[in-house]
């Protein structure tokens, strides 16, 4: 089982967009997303190498 098709979850998820009274995505975009966003750096620093790419929040991805 993984978060997003953990319907207590999107529960929270809803609750949270609720709240902070905005638009925003679905739960599983938005955690696609996040391991989009933190898989290269989380990589790069596991490796010990460099990371000096930029992200680009346009097109979701680094450059």
């Amino acid at each position: 089982m993984s978060f997003d098709d953990d319907a207590a979850m999107q529960k929270k998820w809803k609750a949270f967009v609720r709240k902070i009274d905005t638009k925003t995505d679905d739960y599983s975009t938005v955690l696609k997303t996040i391991k989009t966003f933190l898989a290269k750096p989380f990589t790069a620093a596991v490796e010990a190498k460099k990371f000096t790419e930029q992200w680009s929040a346009d097109s979701g991805n680094w450059m």
